[in-house]
């Protein structure tokens, strides 16, 4: 499972932030910013100080880089951390650092309203919205680049091996303002998971299903034969959630049996062929909706779903008597917990991908969930942004410098990854929300592919249902379940970055779009709505609402974004 992060804390001070250097920062001139353009991100003279690119000290005299990040809980000191004393040793550059409660931004108000502007913003992650605001349109960052291609050696490497990567980067003017976060969790990008009891599957003498119909009937027999042997009525053949948790929306995975599905987004954009689609209102779409009715009409899928709090699910899988047959989570301890309740969490295998009845089998593969800017932005007042971004550029090595022999250490023969594959590195001090001061916690590790996440050596031995084999588990789930199914013909609307006027557009039509789709849906289901006199009625609502004017918008920014 990926760590505890407080991005969502950052991000709410980071656009506090933001309205403060609007304020202190509306005069524009000698800013290099201000005249800057796609592919010319600003290129002073280079500074005399500076080494050649790629090689360390940065610069022959030592050069104070100010620099701005969140606190974070688990780390106890930047000024005196390790990573802070590695870093300046190496490049000779030192960093000054303000800090603020990242739970706190008024805070950071404060730091900023004294006009100390910082030389880079570290960790504070950039929204589409801020950097649409305070970068395009008012130029408070830095393009960045004609610096990543003049004064990087590792990040111009891995934008020539990831091109893909430019795209999520790039903003509306055409510059990069942010560089890359890339927190590649594997079994995260197919997170749209089904776990079923294979503890009743095996009391019943059921196979596993691999279609709806058999799913189907599977469910009816969860309902009908008493599979945890206490005599009552009281088994729910499938549960879900409608709010809270990790990819916890009950209909998401079977609806993959009928097109491309995607839970964290109620209007189900896709991109086929270069276009930018909606599936809310598609053939396919109608007859997912019209199978979950027949499941809701059976008393096969709880009715509480689509009302109910991912704690009531959590609920109702560990109440006393073990009554669920199915449920949908990123990870099944999510909802049971594999310390508190081991002989439960052990009754639950996951479920491949079903085959619809027009032979759809797809798994949600959520391409852009390990992917952001803004794990380093510039201040475009900053005297030194191309020291700025050589020290910026040390954090995208793939090949780990920090920590080596005390933090980590290189794999020896025979020591294996979570995937069985031999191992690269062996981490000496275990993941750890506590208060520590080696790190910067994830704000020093912007860059980590599943390929490096996954070497890390482990005990082949570990029991993927003991709680410490939780990521094995996951890895093996996904690799021999879902990843087979990922899409190929298809993908999930990349992340779009939009212009101020787009957005004000899509804040409110889009909250009107959703509403309606996500109040039909259920009342399709529940048998409120007939597929047979009110579909028509639906999709032509879905029309005047504006369902093509958004899907027009987004095609815009989708060209503008990618294929410029």
């Amino acid at each position: 499972m990926p760590r505890k992060k407080t991005l969502s804390l950052v991000l709410a001070a980071v656009m506090s932030f933001v309205l403060v250097l609007a304020g202190c920062s509306s005069d524009k001139a000698g800013d290099p910013a201000a005249q800057a353009s796609p592919g010319s991100s600003g290129s002073p003279q280079k500074d005399p100080n500076l080494n050649p690119v790629g090689t360390y000290p940065i610069v022959k005299e030592k050069v104070t880089l100010k620099v701005l990040a969140p606190q974070l809980p688990d780390v106890i000191d930047f000024s005196t951390n390790g990573m802070t004393k590695w870093l300046e040793e190496k490049t000779n550059v030192h960093l000054e650092w303000q800090t603020y409660q990242a739970n706190q931004p008024e805070q950071l108000n404060i730091i900023l309203a004294s006009g100390d502007f910082p030389d880079l913003f570290i960790g504070t992650s950039l929204s589409a919205v801020n950097e649409q605001k305070y970068g395009v349109e008012q130029r408070l960052f830095l393009p960045l680049q004609d610096y990543i291609e003049n004064d990087t050696v590792y990040l111009k490497k891995l934008l020539g091996e990831r091109p893909d990567l430019k795209g999520y980067l790039t903003a509306t003017d055409g510059n990069i303002y942010g560089l890359p976060t890339v927190n590649e969790c594997y079994h995260c990008m197919y997170g749209n998971k089904y776990w079923i009891n294979q503890s009743w599957l095996d009391k019943l003498g059921l196979k596993t299903p691999t279609t709806t119909d058999e799913l189907f009937d599977v469910l009816k027999a969860f309902k009908e034969r008493d599979p945890n042997g206490n005599g009552k009525p009281d088994e729910v053949p499938l549960a879900g959630a409608s709010s809270g948790g990790w990819h916890h929306i009950v209909d998401s995975f079977l609806t993959n049996a009928f097109f491309l599905s995607n839970d964290e987004d109620v209007l189900n954009m896709v991109l086929k062929d270069g276009k930018i689609q909606s599936n809310v209102v598609t053939p396919e779409y109608r007859d997912s909706l019209m199978y979950l009715h027949k499941l809701y009409e059976n008393g096969l899928l709880y009715n509480a779903s689509f009302t109910q709090s991912v704690d009531q699910l959590k609920q109702l899988a560990n109440s006393e008597e073990e009554v669920l047959g199915a449920f949908p989570a990123g990870a099944i301890v999510n909802i049971i917990d594999g310390a508190g309740n081991p002989e439960r969490y052990k009754h639950y295998t996951a479920l491949a991908p079903l085959k619809g009845p027009g032979g759809v089998q797809y798994s949600t593969y959520y391409s852009n969930f390990p992917y952001a800017a803004g794990s380093f932005i510039i201040s475009a007042k900053s005297k030194h942004p191309e020291v700025a971004i050589r020290v910026a550029d040390l954090f995208f090595n793939p090949d780990k410098e920090y920590g080596e022999g005390t933090l980590w250490r290189k794999a020896e023969p025979g020591e294996v990854g979570i995937t069985g594959l031999p191992a690269r590195t062996k981490r000496l001090k275990p993941y750890s929300n506590e208060p520590q001061n080696d790190t910067w916690s994830y704000i020093g590790e912007p860059f980590q592919t599943s390929e490096a996440r996954l070497s890390d050596a482990v005990d082949p031995s570990i029991d993927p249902y003991s709680p410490e084999g939780l990521e094995k588990l996951l890895m093996r789930e996904t690799k021999d379940k879902y990843e087979p199914y990922a899409p190929k013909d298809v993908s999930l609307m990349p992340s779009l970055k939009l212009l101020s006027e787009e957005m004000d557009v899509l804040s409110t039509l889009r909250v009107e779009l959703e509403n309606y789709a996500k109040e039909s849906k259920v009342k399709f289901i529940m048998g409120n709505l007939n597929f047979e006199s009110d579909w028509d009625a639906y999709v032509s609502g879905m029309d005047r609402i504006g369902l093509g004017k958004a899907i027009g918008i987004y095609q815009i920014a989708y060209e503008r974004q990618f294929k410029s």
